[in-house]
């Protein structure tokens, strides 16, 4: 699989009808080795077994996969593999973990892209607010995303009830429960406050209510990684530039922005420290 963009590499299924599968995973950034793993799997007879890359925070943006099984006298001895998985996510307050393993903190007040693809019809965005009121942190209170061009909202602040919407109204779920919402797109209620979205170009996005926060983990497809994922998870740390308003923001209104600090720790980052200040124009300076 070769990417347009760094990624990481988090696990594989693999599937035998007959004998082992042994694997290596090898993985590359600008034609150097980053790491190379091998392993074997025991026969699944015909089933899918997870296999996890130890080394899946590590950013690549080539993977290579080779399987192989030695021969067996009764038949053919298929190998396959499936569900490639480069992951990343945003928690707490909030925490965020780039596809390509890069850890960061920021504390922007807004509406910002999450997850982009440049390859298909992907796109999520997230709204911050302050815990309370003058506080210094923040956290996720709405999520929303388009999907298969229709639009789909978490809000743990809607009043009138209803924790999910699509297309402005309250969607009804039940807990293990597929929901589709047309054109291979669906929604999924895992547990009370756990909730799936699958796009029918293989994205998953995962959304768990805490009460007071959100917590987002993102999933991409083998297609998104012919192209750069933008957003808050991708590999440009600048998150003031996925700041979304007016007609771009999925949400209304869009909240004034406010200081902006960053924190990145992890590939290539020894504890930077950032602050900007955004300038408030005129015409807003009597609503800050």
């Amino acid at each position: 699989m070769d990417a347009g963009a760094h990624f990481s590499f988090s696990s594989v299924d693999l599937y035998s009808s007959v004998t082992t599968i042994p694997y290596t995973f090898t993985g590359l950034l600008n034609g150097n080795t980053v790491f190379t793993t091998s392993g074997t799997v025991p026969n699944t007879f015909g089933n899918f077994a997870s296999v996890s890359n130890p080394h899946g925070t590590d950013a690549i943006d080539t993977l290579q996969v080779t399987l192989s099984n030695p021969p067996f006298a009764c038949c053919s001895n298929p190998v396959g593999l499936d569900n490639i998985v480069v992951s990343a996510s945003a928690i707490g307050d909030p925490h965020f973990t780039t596809y390509d393993g890069v850890r960061y903190d920021y504390q922007g007040i807004g509406d910002f892209v999450l997850t982009q693809s440049a390859v298909d019809d992907v796109e999520v965005q997230v709204r911050t607010r302050p815990t309370y009121d003058g506080s210094a942190v923040t956290i996720m209170s709405q999520a929303a995303a388009t999907l298969c061009n229709r639009k789909i909202t978490f809000d743990i602040d809607r009043a009138g009830g209803g924790f999910v919407w699509l297309d402005g109204s309250s969607l009804s779920l039940s807990i293990g429960g597929s929901r589709p919402i047309g054109n291979g797109c669906e929604v999924v209620q895992n547990s009370p406050n756990d909730y799936r979205l699958i796009w029918n170009t293989g994205e998953m996005l995962d959304v768990t209510n805490q009460g007071t926060y959100l917590d987002l983990s993102s999933q991409l497809s083998s297609l998104d990684l012919l192209g750069p994922m933008e957003g808050l998870l991708g590999s440009e740390l600048d998150p003031d530039r996925w700041r979304v308003i007016g007609a771009a923001s999925l949400f209304t209104p869009v909240p004034e922005p406010s200081t902006l600090t960053l924190l990145a720790v992890g590939i290539g980052f020894t504890g930077i420290a950032i602050t900007r200040r955004r300038a408030i124009s005129p015409q807003n300076r009597s609503m800050a």
